[in-house]
């Protein structure tokens, strides 16, 4: 490897911010081929670290080069996340981010936010919050570092209580329900039904974070059994319903609280009708199951009031005819004239005309 002496000659005789057309050519080719053999090769590092020091990054001469490599780096963070490499990939992200040209605002939060990625994997979430912070200071814009901070900032409030989860299947959930609930946040005589409550942190949530007024009530509907499709083991099976009351009680709303044990398709023809400003399906995601339980919850449900679906993209690889999408999509097709859709990824949420 000859030419990596002859580089970083180069870059020790020369100033690179008054370089050349064919300086610059020579510079592209050279770091691009080194690159490939070795991203972390000593002269690229003390490259990077050089125009990081000497804010080279904004200058038009070297801007391709600059965003070629920087693009480089996010992808091997990205790759090396997904290994969980996290040493490996928030070094990549660092290199990125000196990298990056500071008028790149939104390329930058992205940085920021891959690392905030890295540091939720690696169960840092105080950093992770400090990297959605910066995503956001960069480009206000960005908004999925505003759902990653609710979500960090509900997980480091939830650290210093003794709560009893063995799961989390819900957090990913919560930047979207803090943008499609807060118009409810505090109103009084609110009244939810929850279809899957498991060990209660969807419920604790809607206590905490909306249902707050002292006239407000959610109904929960669950078996706390679990689903077979689950395979849980079976001490995660044990005393579910106890686990879902002691989180509760953590909340001091239980006086907020209705517990139906049972199968859903047994239970929701007994509540009354439109008596419901929310309703929450996440009991079993099986297709026959999912639309059995919005057929028989929307006429419990307000007119103007949400339904909502949990794990739209829940897929059964052995039984396709299951995926949890069937149900949701059927459900929509034949209720369309009473409905409308007002957001649909992971989760599905809908209004009531």
């Amino acid at each position: 490897m000859k030419f990596p002496k002859e580089l970083q000659e180069f870059i020790n005789n020369n100033s690179l911010d008054n370089l050349s057309t064919k300086d610059c050519s020579y510079l592209d080719k050279s770091l691009s081929q080194l690159f490939e053999l070795d991203p972390f090769h000593e002269t690229i590092q003390e490259w990077i670290l050089l125009c990081d020091l000497k804010n080279l990054k904004d200058l038009s001469n070297l801007k391709e080069l600059l965003l070629k490599l920087c693009d480089g780096y996010n992808q091997i963070g990205n790759l090396a996340c997904n290994s969980s490499d996290y040493e490996i990939s928030l070094e990549c992200y660092q290199y990125a981010l000196m990298l990056c040209p500071t008028s790149y605002s939104f390329m930058r939060s992205q940085l920021f936010y891959n690392q905030g990625i890295v540091f939720i994997k690696s169960q840092n979430l105080v950093s992770a919050l400090k990297e959605f912070e910066a995503a956001i200071a960069n480009e206000q814009q960005f908004r999925p570092a505003y759902y990653q901070r609710e979500r960090v900032l509900y997980e480091i409030e939830n650290q210093s209580k003794n709560h009893q989860f063995t799961h989390d299947w819900f957090s990913r959930n919560i930047p979207l329900l803090a943008e499609y609930c807060k118009k409810l946040r505090g109103l009084p005589n609110l009244h939810f039904l929850e279809i899957g409550s498991w060990e209660g942190r969807s419920t604790c949530w809607f206590l905490e974070k909306i249902l707050t007024h002292e006239s407000a009530k959610i109904a929960c509907i669950d078996t706390f059994e679990g689903e077979s499709y689950l395979n849980l083991e079976q001490n995660i099976l044990q005393n579910v319903e106890e686990r879902f009351d002691w989180n509760v009680a953590l909340t001091g709303s239980t006086n907020k609280v209705k517990k139906h044990i049972g199968r859903s398709q047994d239970l929701l023809r007994n509540l009354p009708l439109a008596a419901y400003d929310l309703i929450y399906i996440d009991g079993s995601h099986l297709a026959l199951d999912v639309l059995s339980d919005a057929v028989l919850s929307w006429e419990l449900l307000k007119s103007g009031g949400i339904m909502v679906f949990d794990d739209y993209d829940k897929i059964f690889p052995d039984n396709p005819s299951q995926n949890t999408s069937i149900a949701i999509n059927a459900f929509i097709t034949c209720f369309a004239p009473q409905l409308t859709v007002i957001h649909q990824s992971h989760q599905v949420f809908i209004k009531k005309l």
